[in-house]
């Protein structure tokens, strides 16, 4: 937590009432169109998981985020859903190769 607290491209922040009524929009639209469970990407996931999923993407809405870092496909649909950008691990960039080689001298 240390690192996340003095890295200044990551800021952490609470769950507050902000972000609640972000969340609790979210889950009212979805148990308007059928239940909590309507937008997840698996029909047994728990609502729990459901909840904080919403709740993730809800902070990161209220704190004006443009983009969300996820693999998590449930992540990825809500952000979508509010129309925040979204990317994945597997498209980020590999972070470049140290341009200083080593001579290997005998």
């Amino acid at each position: 937590m240390q690192y996340f607290n003095t890295t200044a491209v990551f800021r952490v922040v609470s769950f507050d009432q902000k972000a609640a009524l972000e969340a609790a929009l979210s889950i009212r639209s979805s148990l308007e169109r059928g239940g909590l469970r309507i937008d997840a990407s698996d029909p047994a996931v728990t609502r729990g998981k459901v909840k904080f999923d919403r709740q993730i993407v809800a902070i990161a809405k209220s704190e004006n985020a443009d983009v969300i870092y996820s693999d998590d496909a449930d992540i990825i649909k809500y952000a979508k859903d509010t129309k925040m950008r979204t990317t994945q691990t597997a498209s980020l960039d590999l972070p470049p190769e140290n341009p200083q080689q080593k001579l290997n001298f005998k």
